[in-house]
Order: C-alpha cells, then structure tokens, then sequence
C-alpha cells in the first residue's frame, strides 16, 4: 500500500486544530478496515485528534478507510516535528513526517477611558486598541456588570461610530487603536466589561470602573506651615487642604519651581512634574531648597472629570546662603603657589573685602609663617581675617618656595697678553641645583660691549683691541629664571 500525507510545513497556530488529509492507495476491500495509525512527536509539543477524540502518542488508532482527515494542535509556539505510522492488517508499516509551524495566537486588548468621572450628559474617550501577533479578524462587545451589593448603579451607553451599541452585542472592529465613546446618563457607579474575540476563538477581556457623578466644585489651598525664611539645605513645611464642595472625583497634582529643591508629600519624594495622586482632605508636604534665592512653587490640580476641572495654589520660601555674609581673601601675584629665587624679597600681596565690597585693612589680616628667602625651602602662609560684625572669612593658605641659585663659571682661553688681544670665554663647570637645568647665558666684556643671550653652554669669542685691564662677567640663568654671575680679569698690555 502506500500512503499520501503533506510534505510541505504547515503553519499552525497554538491550541487551535490543524487539519491535513492521510490518503492510503492501493487498500484491498477486505482489509480497508483493518489499517491503524500512530504517530511519535519527535520535536515541539502538542498532539493529534481523529474523529473528534485525542489520540495519545504511540496508541494505535484504527482509520475508517483509505481517505482520513487527521488534525494536529500545537501547544507551544515552535516548530513541531511528528513521525506518523500507518499499519495494515498484515503488521506492515509506512511512515511520513510532519512539519507544523506553531504560532502564537493570542493578543493583547486594552480599553483606557480618558476620564473616571464625569456628569450626566457628558461624553468621554474610550481608547480601544487591539496589538495581534499574527493577523486575524476581530469582534468586539461590551456588558453593563451589575453594581457592588447596596450601591445604586449609574448608567449610560456605549457609542460607537456616533451610534449606540447594544448591550452584549458583537461588532466587528480590526487590529490597532481605535476609539469608542461612553456617554453618562443616570448617578452612580457604571461598570463595564468589554470583551474582543479573534478569528481563532482567543478572547480577551477588560473591565473599566467610571462614576457619574455631579458636575464637582472644589477648593485647594497650599500655604507654609511656619517660616518662610531658612538657610540653604532647611526644611520648610506645607500645608495642603483639598475640599470637596460638590460632587466627587480623583485628584492628581504637579507642581513647578522657580530655583532648585526637592519636595515630599507625606514622605514621598517627588520631582517638578510629576504626576502626584492625593486625595480631598488635609495633608503636609517638605520642602528643601539647595541654592540661594526665593523658590516659588506653583501647584496645580486637576480631577478626573473631562474636562478636568483645575485648581491652583503658590508658596514662596527665601533660601539664604551661610556664607554669603563672609569676607574674602585674596592672594595677589601668583596666588597660592609661589615660587623665590634665594636672595630674593618676598613681597606680601593680599588684600581682603567684606560681604558688602568694601576694602578690610591689610593690617587687619592675620598671616601665620614666615619666608627666610636666603635659605632655599618651602615655606607655608596662612591668611585670616573677620569684618567689624565678626564674620570670619574662609581661611586660605600659600607656599612659597625659595630656590636655590645656579653657580656660574666663567672660562678663558687666556687671561692676557698684547692687545689686539683675542679670548674665547665659556661656561664650562656651571651649574643649576636639581631638578632646575641651566638655559641662557650672557658674557658682559667689560670694555662697554656685551653678547646677545645664547642657549647654554655657548662659547663666544671676543677682541681686546685697547691695551687696558678689563673684567669680564658671565651671566647664567636657569630653568626657574634664577640668575648668578661670575667676573674674570683680562689684561690687554701694549704691543
């Protein structure tokens, strides 16, 4: 015999049947009733069903003749692999293979009024929206549920298209977002349950609270607990009150800032426009205010009618800083590091202002340490100072260090003889103390003439032209622009 089954992948779709046909050729009228099928899964997951009944894996089942309608239901998304056997009377086997794709279904369905509460004869937003994972056809009803046990259930419609809809009654719709209307008629609580189908039977449901209650009037205030006046980083309290006047509803509330805080409404820290949910009635909120200045908070509450009916209220704190009643100090030259060549004065620049601008005596300065410019080191300063109220300013300090000189060696090649005398000078031997290196020098000739500054260890050659004892200099100047010299004697005799 032989046997005809699908060998193309099927596409199927997670726990809904999938029908494909089994045609057996070749079938010997005595024995058509004797054929039986089994099947193995050998990969993915789900199972077979004959004739309306689940047959289990590896169960002989028997088959009603040579064409059958077999179906397959997957129940993980996934490829799912069969190996399907059919047995004759006579124990012989024929098996094919079958490939299903399983795929997901299901989809997701909201339903988001634009408002819980409003007033008879008012219309709100209802957003629908249908998200599918594969495409299908969809139909949408909705079901007015019965109210809590001792409440007194409001009423209204469904609106759809500018029509009515039935109560319970199926309509068409399609994937996406789409919207619907609710209009409010009589008081009280409406519940809702909205229920969409698919073409594959998955359905989903979402059920919605609304209020229809009297058109409301409420009052909000916000004002400070206390002082209204602190240092930067102070807590500041306030007072709220929501007050319902008529009808009832939620409430949410934003706030801004004209400077920079942080806020806590019952211990809860919230940012400038965050949506804050509070409730009618007393409650207290903190405020923190980080930099200087007046802080304004505008607070702004809207119910959850549509339209939402808005309420507002503002506080003002003044945050002052600390040290804004300090006088300064400040280093003249080069600030605070300095840095001395020995034998060098070290001349004090500092000068010193209070909060107002005005100049504070420098004698008024207080200045720990000293400098010994002759001995190479490092020396600290500190300066302090108060204005005439007492306010002290921020101690500063500075470190003066005193380097030590070069040494300078001058060279010649020869410190006489007949004028026009020619003698080559160099440095050779001069030095700088570590870490500074030696950069320039300069030779003074002593007959009113002099070199230009060349790098170190340039040599240079000059003419006596004059019989005449001369003295010679060598300047030397290092990496920290510190200088030192050294003379030398030339006799020029006459020729």
């Amino acid at each position: 015999f032989k046997v005809t089954a699908p060998t193309e992948t099927l596409n199927c779709f997670v726990n809904i049947a999938r029908p494909f046909d089994v045609t057996i050729r070749g079938v010997n009228a005595n024995t058509a009733g004797n054929y039986q099928f089994k099947y193995a899964i050998e990969s993915g997951a789900g199972y077979i069903t004959y004739r309306g009944a689940v047959v289990e894996q590896d169960a002989l089942v028997m088959l009603s003749g040579s064409a059958n309608e077999l179906q397959f239901v997957g129940t993980e998304v996934g490829a799912a692999n069969l190996v399907i056997t059919i047995v004759n009377g006579s124990g012989e086997e024929k098996g094919f293979s079958l490939k299903c794709n399983v795929q997901e279904t299901a989809f997701v369905f909201d339903v988001i009024p634009s408002a819980g509460s409003l007033s008879p004869d008012s219309m709100i937003d209802l957003a629908m929206s249908i998200n599918e994972v594969n495409p299908s056809t969809y139909k949408t009803k909705y079901e007015v549920l019965p109210a809590d046990q001792g409440t007194v259930a409001g009423s209204g419609s469904v609106i759809v298209n500018g029509t009515e809809l039935a109560n319970n009654t199926f309509v068409d719709t399609q994937s996406g977002q789409f919207t619907w209307k609710f209009m409010a008629d009589e008081l009280g609580p409406v519940k809702l349950k909205f229920t969409t189908e698919n073409g594959f039977g998955v359905i989903a449901e979402k059920e919605i609270s609304l209020q229809v209650s009297e058109t409301p009037e409420y009052t909000f205030t916000a004002v400070s607990s206390g002082d209204t006046q602190a240092n930067i980083d102070a807590v500041l309290g306030i007072d709220f009150n929501l007050n319902e006047s008529s009808g009832t509803s939620t409430y949410t509330m934003t706030f801004t800032n004209t400077n920079t805080g942080s806020l806590a409404i019952n211990g809860t820290p919230y940012e400038a426009g965050d949506q804050i949910t509070i409730t009618p009635g007393e409650f207290t909120g903190n405020y923190t205010g980080t930099e200087a200045g007046d802080h304004t908070l505008t607070f702004t509450v809207q119910n959850a009618f549509d339209p939402p009916l808005e309420r507002t209220a503002t506080v003002t704190f003044t945050y002052i800083d600390p040290n804004s009643n300090k006088p300064i100090i400040t280093l003249g030259g080069d600030g605070e590091n300095v840095q001395l060549c020995q034998g060098v004065a070290f001349v004090e620049t500092v000068t010193a202002v209070d909060a107002q601008g005005n100049t504070i005596p420098t004698n008024e300065i207080v200045i720990t340490g000293s400098v010994d410019e002759t001995t190479p080191g490092s020396y600290g300063l500190t300066y302090n100072v108060s204005d005439s109220q007492g306010n002290a300013a921020d101690e500063i300090s500075r470190t003066v260090t005193v380097t030590a000189l070069p040494t300078a060696i001058i060279g010649a090649d020869l410190t006489s003889g007949q004028a026009p005398l020619e003698v080559t000078f160099n440095p050779t031997g001069s030095t700088a103390a570590a870490p500074a290196t030696l950069v320039s020098v300069q030779y003074i000739f002593g007959d009113g003439t002099q070199s230009a500054v060349l790098d170190f260890p340039s040599n240079i050659t000059h003419t006596y032209t004059t019989a005449e004892r001369f003295t010679a200099q060598l300047i030397v100047t290092d990496s920290n622009g510190c200088i030192n010299t050294q003379d030398i004697e030339i006799d020029a005799a006459q020729g």
